[in-house]
This record gives C-alpha cells, structure tokens and sequence, in this order.
C-alpha cells in the first residue's frame, strides 16, 4: 500500500511539473511577421504545494510560473467551519493578495462545491517581496507569507 502512494505521488509530481507552451497573443504575431526577433513564447509551468502546519484540516498551494518565476499563487486554508482563499499576484516589487473568507452552509464532509459556502469577508492588501504590509493594516487577514515562502519557490530552474 505505502509502494502505491509514494508511485501515485510521484506521478502526481511528474504531471504538473509537465510544461506547457503558452499561445502567443495577437499582438505578438503581428510583430513577428515584422520581426521575428521579437516572438518570445514563455513556458507556463504549475506546480501544487503542500503547506504543512498552517491548518491541522490542511493548506494547499497553486503555483503558476512563466520564465521560471513565480507570476501567480491560489492557496486555500481548509478549517474544520470553512476555509480562506489566498490569491497571491506577484509583480515587480511587490504582491497584490486578495483574500477570502468562506464559511460553510453545510458539514464538512458535504461539501461538493464553492456553491456549499458563502464568503464571509473578501479583503485585498499589498505586500512586498519579504511578506510585509504595504500599507493600511486589516486585522483580519490572514499571514502566511512565512510558512508559503518556506514551501513555495519564487523561482524554478
């Protein structure tokens, strides 16, 4: 039993490290036929995180890298009453999080969908590249950077 999880694991590892070329847009097919210099195709990749000791129900992370660095982030927080989603968008020098609270209308175990929650609490905030506040505090957001950054690479080779 425990030879079946550790092969179904690595498999599960082997396909979403898989890279997938991304489309190239409209605008950029109309400069290739200027120059095709100028046609850069970036590779996606996306990669899933287990974030340990964030939730003893469990914490998940989504990563999405273009070019090997991190680019974008969905992390749910799972609670034995709900649970948080974390978008984490990263930019140049800093990441816009939006966050949301969800409670569930139902017990745990019949949750099949978003459409078994209502949201609680949405907020978004700033934070730089180290996990600190940008800006105005909201008391009731949730910190995880440290754990997430621990975990979560915010670049690949």
């Amino acid at each position: 039993m425990r030879v079946l999880s550790v092969a179904l694991i690595v498999g599960m590892i082997c396909v979403s490290c898989h890279n997938s070329q991304q489309s190239i847009q409209s605008n950029s097919v109309d400069s290739m036929a200027v120059n095709p210099a100028k046609a850069v195709v970036a590779k996606d990749t996306t990669i899933e995180y287990s974030i340990e000791g964030v939730s003893s129900e469990g914490a998940s992370a989504k990563a999405r890298y273009v070019g090997g660095r991190i680019k974008e982030c969905e992390i749910a927080i799972y609670g034995e009453t709900g649970q948080n989603k974390i978008v984490y968008m990263f930019n140049d020098n800093k990441i816009d999080v939006s966050e949301k609270q969800l409670v569930y209308n139902t017990s745990l175990e019949n949750i099949k969908s978003d459409k078994d929650m209502k949201v609680k609490k949405e907020i978004t905030y700033v934070l730089d590249l180290n996990g600190n506040l940008i800006g105005k505090a909201d008391v009731g957001r949730t910190d995880i950077f440290s754990e997430f950054k621990r975990v979560v690479p915010l670049e690949i080779k």
